[in-house]
């Protein structure tokens, strides 16, 4: 079968709590944040206290929305008889979707999973006694990270690149093409010029588009015989 997943979310409910979502902020914000998820966006919220800013939780937000993938740290509020925890979110898109339905197919230990994952992708650090240590790979761990991370492993998802096809070039023109052709097409009416004609007429196909045009025709091919 050829399933397609676009997203699937895994979530992690820290009840004790390990962490600090501010004390991660400050942390973040200090570079003491080891991880190749490039984009990163923060939330906070607090109160003056004597004139002095007291963070009462907040979010953050590592990787782009876009990107395949985006984790978020963020405090949830309970009831009277429920108290606050953290919870970590893992996002995933596209091709590592899809890797990690696979791998949950395989072990179906979903808390496993997202602990390993997160484990894999950042790591949390203390600034170094010695002041000549300068490469963060060699920075020890924050402690409360470390707890968190206890004798859990790390996963490596593994992403096939998806295919391109007819359908997905037409998608990504209906999406983000189509309103300005029909802008030109438009103007071509009005000035008397054939704006479009002129693109398809001077324009080339790379390799990719070349051959998923002579693929295309063998299908055909292949259709009228039968």
């Amino acid at each position: 079968y050829h399933i397609n997943v676009p997203r699937i979310d895994l979530a992690i409910d820290d009840r004790k709590p390990y962490l600090s979502i501010p004390d991660l902020i400050v942390r973040t914000k200090e570079g003491l944040l080891s991880t190749k998820l490039r984009e990163i966006d923060f939330h906070d919220s607090g109160e003056l206290k004597e004139e002095v800013f007291q963070s009462k939780g907040g979010s953050l937000y590592l990787g782009s929305s876009a990107s395949n993938l985006r984790l978020v740290f963020y405090k949830k509020y309970g009831t009277e008889l429920d108290e606050n925890w953290n919870r970590y979110e893992l996002r995933f898109r596209q091709e590592m979707a899809v890797s990690v339905v696979q791998e949950l197919l395989k072990y179906r230990d979903v808390a496993g999973l997202a602990m390993e994952v997160l484990n894999s992708k950042i790591r949390f650090l203390e600034k170094p006694t010695d002041s000549m240590t300068t490469r963060k790979r060699l920075y020890p761990t924050y402690q409360a990270w470390a707890e968190l991370m206890k004798d859990i492993g790390k996963v490596k998802l593994t992403m096939q690149p998806q295919k391109k096809s007819l359908q997905k070039v037409w998608e990504w023109l209906e999406k983000y093409v189509a309103p300005s052709l029909k802008l030109f097409a438009e103007v071509g009416k009005i000035e008397k010029r054939d704006y479009i004609g002129n693109l398809v007429a001077n324009g080339e196909m790379n390799i990719t588009q070349k051959q998923l045009y002579d693929d295309y025709i063998k299908a055909r091919r292949l259709e009228e015989r039968g």
